[in-house]
């Protein structure tokens, strides 16, 4: 996560520009513009794939909908899949998320689908998250519903680990840039603009209750 170094810092101490760890690069691009080793689908209930879901299926010879069948995964809320190495794509790992119905399709369930309690990307160095085509009854238009993906992604690279010295390097989270694929960049760029500055305060408040003084 970028910190502008020129911003006051909080008066218990001055954070340096290392301290946050997270994202250094959060992008919203249009799909066939981007490169990426790995990827995020939503998926909603009843193991609904939307359209980029859907050609990536036809893509691994239908390795996603196999591997839902085989498993438990139905495309609840923060329900996740993971699909190692999947044959007919060059995608090093495929993530299954689940977002529930239509009707309860959300900002902040965007922003939970980006960002799953125990997620397994956190020391991957990239990521590529693209919504599904949004189910029926949705809210959320298409370029905030990636902009939320990109808000609840970055909020959930943050970790602030200054004290954990005795971790090993190999365990520190890697994540370097993330990626939302859009059919709609621009718009989604704009509305994400309106949100990292509350990723960053959020960053800055974590840094700031961590490290003023116990007494």
């Amino acid at each position: 996560m970028r910190i502008d170094p020129t911003r006051p810092a909080p008066r218990a101490g001055r954070p340096s520009r290392e301290e946050p760890r997270g994202a250094d690069e959060v992008r919203l691009c249009e799909a066939r513009a981007a490169q990426v080793r790995h990827r995020r689908v939503t998926v909603a209930t009843d193991r609904a794939l939307g359209a980029a879901g859907q050609d990536l299926d036809q893509k691994t010879g239908g390795t996603l909908s196999r591997a839902m069948k085989a498993s438990r995964f139905t495309g609840k809320k923060e329900e996740t899949l993971a699909i190692l190495a999947p044959a007919g794509v060059e995608f090093d790992r495929v993530l299954l998320v689940g977002i529930g119905k239509g009707e309860d399709l959300s900002e902040a369930a965007l922003q939970a689908s980006a960002a799953p309690s125990s997620p397994p990307w956190t020391v991957r160095r990239d990521r590529g998250l693209r919504p599904a085509r949004l189910p029926d009854g949705g809210t959320v238009a298409p370029d905030a519903a990636a902009a939320e993906l990109a808000f609840g992604a970055q909020l959930r690279s943050y970790r602030f680990d200054k004290y954990r010295t005795t971790e090993k390097k190999e365990a520190k989270p890697s994540l370097k840039k993330i990626i939302v694929l859009t059919a709609e960049p621009d718009a989604a760029k704009r509305a994400y603009g309106r949100l990292e500055p509350l990723a960053e305060s959020v960053a800055y408040t974590a840094i700031w209750c961590r490290s003023r003084p116990t007494s």
